[in-house]
């Protein structure tokens, strides 16, 4: 790849990288997101030739040197039609990958990697992994790989997956490929769950986690075990909130567990919390809880969270 090319991902990682960290709010994120789509609009002719590679295209290209593939690819499935916006590699596979994602994708929306192999139904020569980005009413996102090799590493695609999944939720593409959903997903959900749980019996209580010290613990392990760690993480929430209640991830730092609570249950006040080990090493963590009573209650949230955030990122920690 070009230099142009290879500073153009650079700065897109470094935007991540600071946003993940709480050093870049959303706003600036975005404005930041723009500065770059101008930079990549430039650019685009050129990463959409022959022998360059494009804003994702370069995921893909890394992920088939570093990974033993022939081919890897984003495909999206909208009002019963698949494509691929971006792709590299030996492109005379497409079809028959488009043809496997289209006719299993209700099945590979599974939040895992998707396996299959040569035979059966299907005259396809080559192991296929799908790993899915995103889904609703009105699409399907994939990213998919076919290799053959022996040393192919699943870790591996599942890195370059979450990569190309955070890119897609931090801001959209403006060429209509991908849509800016994540935080505006999250919000809606969290309504709809008040909207749907509260009334005279129960209320619903916002757990906002906040793990400062992620970075500076396991920054030198590298961005792969920062993923694993927020999965791990997300995990744990799940299994102690189990019932009646969503996770979020919002970054690597921060994430949010949303509950319904009985009234007059004396266990909404437990004093027991989540605890995160990860490889034998405790993970600290500052937390917040906002009570809401009703739908009317649920606008001062997200203030409230980033008065919190404020709070820690200051010193200026109200108790």
């Amino acid at each position: 790849m070009s230099n142009k090319v290879n500073n153009l991902i650079i700065e897109v990682s470094n935007t991540l990288t600071a946003y993940a960290e709480g050093k870049l709010a959303f706003d600036d994120a975005l404005n930041d997101y723009k500065q770059l789509t101008e930079k990549y609009n430039i650019l685009k002719d050129k990463l959409r030739s022959k022998d360059s590679n494009g804003h994702i295209e370069g995921l893909c290209y890394y992920n088939n040197t570093e990974n033993y593939s022939l081919l890897s690819g984003v495909y999206k499935i909208e009002e019963q039609e698949i494509y691929s916006p971006a792709c590299f590699g030996d492109t005379a596979v497409n079809p028959a990958v488009m043809n496997i994602i289209m006719q299993h994708a209700d099945v590979f929306t599974e939040n895992k990697v998707h396996e299959t192999s040569p035979g059966g139904d299907s005259d396809f020569t080559h192991n296929l992994f799908v790993y899915p980005l995103a889904s609703d009413s009105t699409k399907k996102i994939f990213f998919a790989s076919v290799s053959s090799s022996p040393f192919f590493s699943k870790d591996k695609f599942i890195f370059i997956a979450k990569l190309i999944k955070n890119i897609i939720n931090l801001a959209e593409f403006e060429a209509g490929v991908f849509e800016n959903n994540y935080f505006h997903k999250i919000s809606d959900e969290i309504k709809e769950f008040i909207k749907n749980n509260s009334d005279d019996n129960f209320f619903i209580r916002v757990n906002l986690f906040v793990f400062n010290t992620i970075n500076k613990i396991f920054d030198h392990m590298g961005d792969n075990a920062l993923l694993e760690i927020n999965d791990y993480i997300l995990k744990t929430l799940k299994i102690f909130f189990k019932h009646n209640s969503k996770c979020y991830s919002l970054s690597i730092k921060d994430y949010i567990a949303i509950e319904k609570l009985d009234r007059n249950d004396s266990k909404k006040d437990r004093k027991i919390k989540p605890e995160f080990q990860y490889k034998n090493i405790n993970i600290t963590y500052q937390t917040l809880k906002v009570d809401i009573e009703n739908q009317e209650h649920d606008y001062s949230l997200w203030d409230k969270i980033l008065t919190f955030e404020n709070y820690l990122n200051t010193g200026d920690i109200i108790k």
